[in-house]
């Protein structure tokens, strides 16, 4: 995986964290994700990561609101 790419992942998953209201079940979940994917060296497309973190936000905005 390109550095940057672990880049974009980790500043991801700190913003995630900074939600509070969310279940630790979530974090957990977006935490395996990364996990998995720094450690299988997963090369993501940007509209498949794109993709991802859409979905993660609609959750966290699902879960808050």
């Amino acid at each position: 995986m390109p550095k940057h790419m672990r880049v974009v992942l980790w500043f991801t998953y700190t913003y995630l964290l900074q939600f509070q209201s969310t279940s630790i079940h979530f974090h957990v979940f977006v935490f395996y994700l990364l996990k998995k994917a720094l450690n299988l060296r997963l090369v993501y497309s940007t509209n498949s990561l794109s993709r991802i973190l859409c979905t993660s936000f609609r959750k966290v905005h699902l879960q808050r609101t």
